[in-house]
Formats: structure tokens, C-alpha cells, sequence
């Protein structure tokens, strides 16, 4: 099943931030003050994106599209063409933004 494909690459992103993250964080550590904020904004980061996983994977819709911009991007990268993996990460993120704005307009009205 696609979808399952889709989560399990998710599971290893994750994996990666979180070990990004730790790393990020021991280099900070000589630093209380930054060692604090460096661990409360990745904290946050990876609270965000686990809210918008969740958020965004809740249509099937929307999961194969988002599916099909993955592969996209993953694509142009294994080409090493630069310029169509830019622009297939741009596409991904111009869609993520746009889906959470009109989420929100709807939600509130505005």
C-alpha cells in the first residue's frame, strides 16, 4: 500500500530530526542561555511537524499529493538536477503554507 510507504519514510525523517536535533543541541552546551533556547525551538519545531503530519495526512487526498511532491523532490534529487529538486521543494512548501492558510481563514472566518 502507497500510504504505508509514505509513513514509514515519514518515521525515518523524523528519526533524522531528532538526531539533527541532538546534535544541534550538544553544540550549545558550553552555553546555558543558548543551550535553553536551542532546546525549546527544536522543541517546538518537532511539535509543529508532528501537528502537521497529523494535520495534513488526515485526507487521502492530500496524503497522495503530498506523497507524489516527496517523490518528486527525491526524484530530481537522484537526478542531481538542482534546479527541478528548488523547484519541487518550493511546490511542496507553497502547498504546505497555502493548505494551512485557507485552513485557518475557514476556522476563523477571516
Amino acid at each position: 500500500m502507497i500510504i504505508g510507504c509514505g509513513e514509514g519514510i515519514l518515521e525515518t525523517a523524523e528519526r533524522r530530526f531528532c538526531d539533527q536535533s541532538s546534535g544541534m543541541t550538544n553544540m550549545a552546551k558550553e552555553n546555558t542561555c543558548q543551550d535553553h533556547i536551542a532546546s525549546t525551538l527544536l522543541a517546538l519545531l518537532h511539535q509543529t511537524q508532528r501537528v502537521t503530519r497529523q494535520v495534513m495526512f488526515t485526507e487521502t487526498v492530500n496524503k497522495e499529493r503530498l506523497l507524489q511532491q516527496h517523490s518528486a523532490i527525491l526524484g530530481a534529487i537522484r537526478e542531481r538536477n538542482l534546479e527541478k529538486a528548488r523547484e519541487a521543494i518550493l511546490t511542496h512548501l507553497d502547498y504546505a503554507e497555502n493548505y494551512f492558510v485557507t485552513r485557518s481563514s475557514i476556522s476563523t472566518g477571516v
